[in-house]
């Protein structure tokens, strides 16, 4: 994550980037102070603080909120079945397949 600040008159305008390298585990607690957990959002509250030409900073700092949704889940697609015929297809393996939509993470195990 990186911020830039850019004054516009007696404003400043704040810009988030974020890249994001590796799926984010957020399984975890959700009682941190900056990073908190809500369902498939993470939320990232990161204080700001601006320091005038003259050495005063603010008052407090700007709240910079951050929300990161989690993409899809996995899930399996309608099966369009097999037919097996008894009388003639007997001693035959007859095979299906069920569609899996992958979702946004990669799969860590199927049982």
């Amino acid at each position: 994550m990186s911020l830039s600040g850019e004054q516009q008159g007696q404003d400043v305008k704040v810009t988030v980037s974020i890249t994001q390298n590796v799926p984010l585990d957020h399984n975890g607690s959700s009682d941190g102070s900056y990073v908190t957990f809500d369902g498939d959002n993470i939320h990232i509250n990161v204080p700001v603080q601006a320091t005038d030409t003259d050495g005063d900073d603010l008052d407090a700092p700007a709240n910079v909120d951050i929300t990161i949704t989690d993409g899809a889940n996995p899930s399996f697609g309608t099966d369009s079945g097999v037919t097996i015929n008894e009388s003639t297809d007997e001693n035959k393996v007859i095979e299906g397949q069920i569609p899996l939509n992958v979702g946004s993470d990669e799969i860590a195990n199927i049982a």
